[in-house]
């Protein structure tokens, strides 16, 4: 367009433009007035009191110094320091390579979208209630790829979609599937279809 094209415009266009800037300029210098308060409007940093009888303004003793879960930190943990919230720490320690749950449990959820069911059936309680794997060394493995890769989630989709489980032939078969509901059958899994793709695949 020329840069002139304001020129070209009629009176009543060039008025509603005019004023379209103006209000676009006020919502930009709202936006940043907005991020910069969001920023600065971190409360005190202090560890957690008891609410007695669950009220938030009765406070009693402090509970334990701020600290991620003795069951799978232990109980030699880095202090966090006092200035800190212990976010990005925990951040940190969520994505270390030593972490027993957070490779399992995305592996476990990558597995359950390309095959339709998961390799720990439960996919929210890897805990004592939950159910075992069906396959633990499976699921260990995915999971060191998962850290090895960089937790990349695209390198773990190729490696699945490349594995010879998946591309097994999805035809069903009752002799292949086992009369234990418990145990998992990775072959003749049709692989699962959203709506969005069912409906992309018939519009082509």
């Amino acid at each position: 367009m020329p840069k002139d094209f304001e020129q070209l415009l009629g009176e009543e266009t060039r008025t509603a433009l005019t004023q379209r800037r103006s209000e676009l300029s006020r919502c930009r210098t709202l936006c940043r007035n907005f991020q910069k308060r969001w920023r600065s409007a971190r409360g005190t940093v202090e560890d957690l009191r008891t609410h007695l009888r669950g009220n938030h303004t009765t406070l009693g003793k402090e509970i334990h110094p701020r600290r991620f879960p003795r069951i799978l930190a232990g109980d030699r943990q880095t202090p966090i320091a006092a200035d800190r919230s212990g976010r990005l720490e925990f951040a940190r320690w969520l994505t270390e390579p030593t972490h027993p749950l957070t490779a399992r449990v995305m592996a476990n959820r990558l597995w359950l979208w390309h095959f339709g069911a998961a390799l720990v059936a439960r996919t929210d309680n890897f805990g004592l209630l939950g159910e075992r794997p069906t396959h633990p060394a499976l699921l260990d493995w995915l999971s060191r790829r998962f850290i090895d890769s960089g937790w990349s989630i695209k390198q773990m989709h190729r490696r699945i979609m490349l594995s010879a489980a998946y591309q097994m032939d999805t035809t069903h078969n009752e002799a292949a599937f086992s009369p234990i509901p418990t145990t998992l059958v990775v072959a003749t899994q049709p692989p699962p279809f959203e709506v969005e793709a069912v409906r992309d695949s018939l519009l082509r």
